[in-house]
């Protein structure tokens, strides 16, 4: 059965997990990382049962457990071992995230050690998982194992926009804006204004520089359309709540012959399904 854990803030400022996250999308990495927490013992070992553990963690979602344990692995945030002809995972930095206390301090381990060879390469995967969060590879102190690998090249988004051929002031204004509002700008970000901006037959350069003007921090092609041109997403939402309004009138006759244009004139069914 699992136990409750905590969770501290920081956890959600995990670089590591989140670059796991969105170089994985729908295998949950990092939330199936927190999960395991409740299925091991206060030493930090878990039973290696992606079947079983999918009964608790994430059950009404559609994914491989066994394959996301398997990304966490490669990743060496967990350490999967064998004793006895059963399979075990580890958790070596179980106790950076947890503080155990109560009863379950005084009880022993309830899943067995690695082996002294399984414990080496444990060790060394931690050394691996703290390089890999604190932005850097480093050697591990007093054991000569190699360097941690470095983590991938950060995106930088400002020479990315760059070499969208955005001029440097709009890049910079643009970036300054999403700052403004704590949105990061993320290549996730600018693909879907270059895709909005292409609906509206706009350049990249041209979209950013509608956000810059509008203190928008992303964009739509539909903020620009409608016939008082009030662009934005409040905008948008005020003209189709009217226009709902306005062809609701018109339909039970409560706004006047004189008020309005001639039916022959307008497209009633089609402002209908315009707005629904």
């Amino acid at each position: 059965m699992a136990r409750i854990r905590t969770i501290k803030p920081d956890f959600f400022r995990h670089e590591g997990l989140q670059e796991l996250e969105l170089a994985h999308p729908g295998e949950y990495p990092m939330f199936v990382f927190a999960g395991l927490w409740g299925h091991c013992d206060k030493a930090g070992r878990f039973e290696w049962k992606p079947r079983m553990l999918k009964l608790d963690i994430l059950p009404f979602l559609d994914f491989d457990m066994a394959g996301t344990l398997e990304i966490l692995e490669r990743a060496d945030f967990v350490r999967r071992y064998e004793v006895d002809g059963k399979t075990y995972g580890v958790i070596d930095s179980f106790l950076e995230h947890q503080r155990i206390g109560g009863k379950e301090a005084q009880d022993p381990e309830k899943f067995p050690a690695p082996t002294e060879k399984q414990e080496g390469s444990t060790r060394e995967a931690l050394g691996k998982q703290k390089g890999l969060q604190e932005g850097k590879g480093r050697e591990e102190e007093g054991n000569g194992v190699n360097p941690a690998p470095k983590n991938p090249a950060r995106f930088d988004p400002m020479q990315h926009l760059l070499g969208l051929e955005v001029t440097e002031p709009v890049a910079r204004d643009w970036l300054a804006l999403r700052k403004t509002k704590r949105a990061p700008a993320t290549e996730t970000a600018i693909n879907g204004i270059i895709t909005e901006a292409i609906k509206a037959s706009l350049t990249l350069q041209a979209a950013l520089e509608v956000c810059c003007k509008n203190g928008w921090q992303g964009f739509e092609a539909k903020w620009l359309e409608g016939k008082n041109a009030r662009a934005g997403p409040t905008g948008y939402a005020q003209q189709r709540d009217e226009e709902r309004k306005e062809v609701g009138d018109i339909l039970t006759g409560r706004k006047k012959t004189n008020e309005r244009a001639s039916s022959n004139d307008r497209d009633i069914p089609g402002e209908c399904a315009r707005v629904a």
